[in-house]
């Protein structure tokens, strides 16, 4: 589970369940705010891909994040690996389920080549 000390009394995000961090009223996931932002994405261009999520909450969050981009990148590092360690889990006990979706994927790609 991803660790983050944040100083919360002013920014709008919550931790629900515990370890998984989330931002404003609709309950957006801190990493994806923050993802968005690290890839050069302005506050602006994250509330028109997430609506729901008001721009004074991006606003603060990314303020509060771009003073402590070390504390970031450790957070997103964290969250790939917690994602990734999940997703080779869920693939070795789910070896058909993965197959069915490799094929899905095979499926959708021939049919946009096709056109």
């Amino acid at each position: 589970m991803a660790t983050l000390y944040l100083e919360v009394s002013s920014l709008p995000i919550r931790e629900e369940p515990a370890g998984i961090y989330r931002v404003g009223p609709p309950r957006m996931l801190l990493e994806l705010v923050l993802s968005e932002f690290s890839r050069g994405h302005s506050p602006e261009e994250i509330c028109e891909n997430y609506p729901g999520v008001a721009l004074s909450d991006i606003v603060a969050v990314v303020s509060y994040f771009s003073t402590r981009r070390s504390e970031m990148q450790n957070y997103l590092r964290q969250c790939d690996e917690e994602a990734d360690a999940l997703r080779q889990e869920y693939q070795a006990a789910h070896p058909e389920a993965v197959r069915a979706q490799q094929r899905l994927r095979d499926i959708k790609n021939a049919r946009r080549l096709s056109t």
